[in-house]
């Protein structure tokens, strides 16, 4: 019965995610980062994302957080900080794609703020933590356990004992093919592990995802699946195609494009 109501309380988050499809709502946000980033134009990225929140309803944390570092430009610091107060009280949906932005800088954005500023962004932090659910709790463990398994063998090339090459790299094939089974059916049966559903937890799953990347089978079967995942707002926009390092922000626009037009 208590998994039962787990995986219903998962779908029910997983219907209410897929209102709209969330390549497009990343692509009509686009102009509001181009405004900001490459034009320096605060004011011209606050009305796009403005039009954004009118059309879909909502933003998310990242949108927010752009918000609030286009208001510390424009010396409107209240603002800023309840922006981010808004930001850190709300679900990510791509929150990785602030680290492609080195113009973004959170560290930046607290800076300078009033002992009264900063309670409105405290005031967000402890909202954050907030939308944590209990009821992903079992979730996150089995994740966990995933990870460690992850680590135990690569962890052994960087011991001061002599070891067997050949030896660990098959004992880490093996443990990528039952985190690989594992992992495929936590996908299947809930969806993508994101933000929706581990805030703050998703570059940790994140692992598991890069070590999937040479499994060939593995990545044709689940590269249908992620793109739903990531209409869905389930799976960050960029995870499926930035598996390796830090992408340019052109790049990660082109990614929008070519999967809302459904290029590879």
């Amino acid at each position: 019965m208590k998994n039962a109501l787990f995986l219903f309380g998962i779908l029910v988050n997983v219907f209410s995610y897929g209102q709209f499809n969330h390549i497009q709502y990343k692509t009509d946000c686009d102009a509001a980062y181009r405004s900001a980033i490459d034009d320096l134009n605060y004011s011209k990225s606050l009305s796009a994302l403005s039009k954004v929140e009118k059309k879909y309803g909502k933003l998310y944390c990242e949108e927010y957080i752009l918000m609030a570092h286009c208001y510390k430009k424009l010396g409107k610091e209240t603002k800023s900080a309840k922006l981010l107060k808004k930001a850190w009280s709300n679900y990510g949906f791509d929150m990785v794609c602030l680290t492609q932005i080195k113009q973004i800088d959170l560290g930046e954005i607290n800076k300078g703020y009033s002992a009264k500023q900063q309670k409105f962004v405290q005031q967000g932090y402890d909202n954050f933590a907030k939308l944590n659910r209990s009821n992903t709790d079992s979730l996150k463990l089995v994740l966990e356990a995933m990870l460690d398994r992850d680590q135990v063998p690569r962890m052994k090339f960087y011991s001061d004992s002599v070891i067997d090459t050949n030896a660990v790299n098959r004992e880490i094939v093996l443990v990528d093919s039952l985190n690989l089974i594992e992992f495929r059916n936590i996908i299947y049966k809930l969806g993508y592990p994101g933000e929706w559903i581990l805030p703050g937890n998703v570059s940790r799953v994140f692992v598991l995802l890069v070590h999937s990347s040479y499994n060939q089978a593995f990545f044709d079967e689940m590269q249908p699946v992620f793109l739903k995942e990531v209409i869905a707002g389930c799976l960050p926009v960029i995870m499926p195609c930035g598996w390796t390092g830090t992408i340019p922000w052109w790049i990660y626009r082109r990614i929008m494009v070519c999967l809302l037009s459904g290029e590879t």
